[in-house]
């Protein structure tokens, strides 16, 4: 299965000098298309008072995109194992 452009990110990290993503430290993903940045927030959660038992996967948030950078916006690298070239 190939993907489209739609499918394209582009890291940003949350420190303009960096060069290279590291764990525990902030980044931004920026959709190559729209130009939008990835976001989650708690306060858009999937839960029993919003959507029953039908939840897509029940206390997880629903991502969406923002115009801009913000606090919705950062992510940052806490567990997981990371591989490099």
């Amino acid at each position: 299965m190939e993907g489209d452009t739609g499918d394209d990110w582009i890291l940003v990290c949350g420190n303009s000098s960096d060069k290279v993503l590291e764990r525990a430290k902030k980044f931004h993903l920026q959709h190559v298309d729209t130009r939008r940045y990835l976001a989650a927030s708690s306060e858009y959660k999937f839960n029993q008072q919003n959507c029953g038992g039908g939840c897509p996967i029940m206390n997880h948030l629903e991502a969406h995109c923002r115009s801009s950078a913000d606090k919705y916006t950062e992510f940052k690298v806490e567990l997981g194992v990371h591989l490099s070239k």
